[in-house]
């Protein structure tokens, strides 16, 4: 992470409020309708009986991992840019 990220970080309740709201998206969607930062915290969590890693960004999108590569995206839907951006 750059110097800039240092202070970024998510509680517990925090990621789990992400989890509960975020809806799964695109990558075109992620790509032209969501800003992309370099700050993101890591973890690891367990779905349908299967260890998968997450990364949620600053900018309000994440990605899921599952352990046969599948990558699920998702945003916080409050974070979209609006279409003239």
């Amino acid at each position: 992470m750059t110097d800039t990220c240092v202070n970024f970080s998510l509680s517990v309740s925090q990621v789990t409020a992400y989890f509960a709201t975020a809806m799964v998206i695109s990558p075109f969607e992620e790509h032209d309708h969501y800003a992309w930062a370099p700050c993101y915290v890591r973890g690891i969590a367990v779905v349908k009986d299967q260890k998968v890693t997450w990364e949620i960004r600053a900018g309000g999108i994440a990605r899921v991992v599952f352990p046969n590569g599948e990558v699920v995206l998702l945003a916080d839907t409050s974070q979209r840019l609006s279409e003239e951006d």
